[in-house]
């Protein structure tokens, strides 16, 4: 049991240090098309219908509250299936030339398919330990280990 919660810990672990990318701003792609016209944008990478990037200069933006923020140098933007997508592929590689890269979207399938054999495998030792340890006590007095069982005696007064 020490074993598999060293383990999952370990996952845990490595999932997490790798999301981690430092700070990015989740600009919106009417902010990326703005700044793309200021030829704000000094590198960009699309993988699929996400932009990565960063600008040349950090821009303002606005927060929910209404109140003046600047933003990260390195930003991520979501571009809308309703754009012409060769349209939008043109302007990058205009104005960024070989600062413009295009990467296919990652497939997570075989990390899905680990992550699903790992919690069956994690299941199966489980219960394999419990029934092993009731089976053990089987022969102690049953599953409920002599809970039954009086410790009582009679006595014969005579």
């Amino acid at each position: 049991m020490v074993w598999l919660l060293l383990i999952l810990g370990v996952v845990l672990l490595l999932i997490v240090a790798s999301s981690y990318t430092g700070k990015v701003s989740n600009i919106s792609y009417g902010m990326f098309l703005e700044q793309l016209q200021k030829k704000n944008i000094e590198k960009a990478e699309v993988q699929g219908s996400q932009v990565i990037g960063e600008f040349k200069d950090r821009p303002k933006d606005k927060d929910d509250k209404g109140k003046e923020i600047t933003l990260e140098k390195k930003f991520t933007a979501n571009i809308s299936p309703l754009v012409d997508a060769k349209k939008v592929d043109d302007l990058l590689y205009s104005q960024l030339g070989r600062e413009y890269t295009v990467k296919e979207p990652s497939d997570n399938t075989i990390l899905v398919l680990l992550l699903y054999l790992g919690m069956f495998v994690a299941l199966f030792a489980g219960l394999w330990f419990m029934f092993r340890k009731a089976r053990e006590s089987i022969f102690s007095g049953g599953i409920m280990g002599g809970f039954s069982k009086s410790g009582a005696r009679r006595s014969h007064a005579g």
